[in-house]
């Protein structure tokens, strides 16, 4: 199938393998000189604009950092939509807010377009794998046709509904990914500090109720204090500010996930914006010092 691919950065890369090796053509879409130049040694197609894209194409994924830059993609000057022919199939693995989605879908079927919003979950680890797993909105036929694309990229997919769906269910395993990655932050403050031989703890955990994926997850990073790969601070206090909004829209308010959005912030006003979650245990040793 000829695919094109907008936002080939860090996710994208990794999963534009998986799409190459099972036969698809490529044409693909970056704002970084450096992103398309790897796109196209892999063997992808650049293109000068999102709009190149979709007119190049039977079906178009996107993966990009925020909600803004994902609505200028589709919806601004020399975007998707204005490239998007009869039938077309826009898929967004982002991470936006439903209302977002549904505006997509709006757009989009104005001219006869179709689209999904399928985020994915898994990180760049999953990505690489080919094992992420994929939260899909939209409707169930539009799914079907994607799913075969999708495989390449993700081991499970679920339907959650019409547009807008796939991105609830994102952002409901955020809530806990973003609560639980503190929770992680502040326990391993206090081993740091306590003096206990950091292998006891990382048994004594992973043996117990505590353990978590997060937990299992960050460990590692935090005690060898390696935080350049791994899920971005700025990209976690995001995606719960998303949850935030989407849960005030349904009349609910979320301390726990606002302190959690809280620690983030600030620890990207550190500088650790694009340093992996673990990095924000700066805080605590901050208040330590």
């Amino acid at each position: 199938m000829k695919l094109g691919f907008v936002g080939v950065g860090n996710m994208g890369a990794l999963m534009l393998p998986h799409l190459l090796e099972a036969g698809h053509d490529l044409v693909v879409y970056d704002i970084s000189p450096a992103a398309l130049e790897r796109a196209r040694q892999m063997g992808a197609t650049p293109a000068e604009s999102p709009s190149a894209v979709a007119k190049a194409s039977e079906m178009v994924l996107t993966s990009l950092p925020t909600p803004p830059v994902v609505e200028s993609v589709y919806l601004g000057s020399g975007g998707l939509i204005e490239g998007a022919v009869q039938g077309e199939l826009f898929v967004d693995l982002s991470s936006i807010s439903p209302s977002l989605a549904r505006r997509l879908a709006s757009g989009l079927g104005e001219v006869g377009a179709h689209f999904l919003d399928a985020p994915v979950s898994g990180g760049t680890t999953g990505a690489r794998a080919g094992t992420l797993a994929i939260m899909v909105g939209g409707d169930e036929w539009a799914m079907r046709r994607a799913e075969p694309v999708l495989r390449c990229i993700g081991k499970r997919i679920f339907h959650g509904g019409p547009a807008g769906a796939g991105s609830t269910l994102k952002l409901l395993n955020q809530i806990l990914l973003g609560i639980n990655n503190v929770a992680v932050l502040e326990m391993m403050s206090v081993a740091l500090r306590s003096g206990l031989d950091l292998g006891l703890v990382r048994e004594v955990i992973t043996a117990s109720t505590g353990f978590s994926r997060s937990f299992e997850s960050r460990f590692q990073k935090i005690v060898e204090k390696e935080y350049s790969r791994g899920f971005a601070v700025d990209l976690m206090a995001k995606d719960l500010r998303l949850a935030r909004e989407m849960a005030r829209e349904l009349g609910l308010d979320l301390p726990m996930a606002e302190m959690a959005q809280s620690i983030f912030e600030r620890a990207g006003e550190l500088g650790l914006g694009q340093e992996d979650v673990s990095a924000a245990i700066a805080l605590y040793e901050a208040r330590e010092g």
